[in-house]
């Protein structure tokens, strides 16, 4: 079919035609050289086919992880330490045993892009680990210490916000 049908009432259009489309609206992404997951939970891979280019990068027990799950067409890269000479890889355990947060200096602030580490600004406030955590314990320890890093925090899934001192 290459036209919309009507059936019913409704419009039946076929998948050629809705990807058209919706490639149409989507906006182009540079190309990236290299994506990091912070640890395997789905929500915070599944989009790495769309980085086709990219490196993709993990540290060793995430990159492992999901590897196995042979759910990629490639493999995730294990990454710990330091990359481009400019990003920390930082251990922040807790939400799961191998999760591991990015930290960084942009523009004279220190920044970590916390995933799941930091949920959102109200479970850092509370020093709450997320709901699936697999340690709560561990997870507030993982917050204190992104605290003590940084200056502008990156949570998984809310807004970035500032860590100013003495208010962490």
């Amino acid at each position: 079919m290459d036209q919309a049908e009507r059936r019913g009432g409704r419009a039946a259009v076929n998948r050629d035609v809705k990807q058209d489309r919706l490639k149409k609206r989507l906006v182009k992404l540079a190309p990236e050289q290299s994506v990091f997951v912070t640890h395997q939970h789905g929500d915070h891979w599944f989009g790495l086919t769309h980085f086709t280019d990219a490196k993709w990068l993990a540290a060793p027990e995430v990159a492992t992880a999901l590897n196995q799950t042979k759910k990629l067409p490639r493999k995730v890269e294990a990454a710990n330490g330091r990359l481009f000479d400019a990003i920390e890889v930082v251990p922040t355990p807790g939400h799961t045993t191998s999760h591991h947060s990015l930290g960084f200096d942009c523009e004279g602030l220190s920044v970590v892009v916390a995933g799941d580490a930091v949920a959102t600004r109200d479970f850092w406030r509370e020093r709450r680990g997320y709901y699936n955590c697999v340690d709560f314990d561990l997870s507030a320890k993982s917050m204190d210490k992104i605290a003590g890093l940084a200056d502008l925090v990156v949570p998984g899934h809310d807004n970035f916000f500032l860590n100013p001192p003495n208010q962490s």
